[in-house]
């Protein structure tokens, strides 16, 4: 089995917030048992046999009666699924992980979509040469716009003064800035140099880049 399984703070907070504390426990300690089950996802050995409450009783530290109570209240709630084939619970989300697989990935919303695809157009717009790859960055573009709370008019705003500015500011950090990665963690120092640029021009209006290109792999892997 593999040594790690896809858990998302968010989602978790989301979804377990009105059950009890001890509820919560358990089921974490009980989703860490189900990962090493066969199939995965559901309270079995990894030899494929089914688990009882003993043997779960054992897994997490509790009495048995315990663990019969807790069982009845996950299923209850509808957290937790009946395991196919008789055993006694299942993770619906940790089955679907399975199916969907190691390898793929989430859909990028249109906001990371478009923010991705504009610092694509500007860095290929200034470095004909270079070959960006919009669809590497995803992570990072859809971590500034979440975690770090950047709205994507901000974000379009940096990137079109990265692309089209002719101050000494944004020629400078036009040759630094080629990855999401860069934009997410120089972001801060970007804006309050964009700012002191448009302070300098006067007033204006932020322009978004247009549309952006479509891009397609080459020998610079960005």
């Amino acid at each position: 089995m593999g040594r790690t399984f896809a858990f998302e703070p968010g989602a978790w907070l989301r979804d377990t917030r009105t059950l009890p504390l001890a509820l919560r426990g358990f089921w974490i300690d009980l989703l860490c048992v189900m990962h090493e089950g066969s199939p995965r996802g559901t309270l079995t050995h990894p030899t494929g046999a089914h688990m009882t409450i003993e043997d779960v009783a054992r897994a997490v530290g509790v009495e048995p009666a315990m663990v019969t109570e807790l069982v009845a209240e996950l299923l209850r709630r509808g957290v937790a699924a009946k395991g196919e084939g008789g055993a006694l619970l299942a993770s619906r989300r940790m089955a679907r992980d399975k199916r969907v697989g190691p390898r793929s990935r989430p859909q990028a919303s249109e906001s990371v979509t478009r923010v991705a695809q504009a610092l694509a157009e500007a860095i290929a717009f200034n470095f004909p040469k270079l070959t960006p790859k919009p669809e590497r960055w995803v992570g990072d573009i859809e971590k500034l716009l979440r975690l770090d709370h950047v709205p994507e008019v901000d974000a379009l705003a940096i990137v079109a003064w990265l692309r089209d500015g002719t101050d000494r500011d944004a020629e400078f950090w036009r040759g630094n800035i080629l990855s999401g990665k860069k934009l997410r963690v120089q972001f801060g120092t970007l804006m309050v140099r964009f700012t002191a640029s448009a302070r300098s021009r006067g007033p204006g209006r932020r322009q978004a880049p247009s549309a952006p290109a479509d891009f397609k792999g080459g020998k610079v892997d960005l």
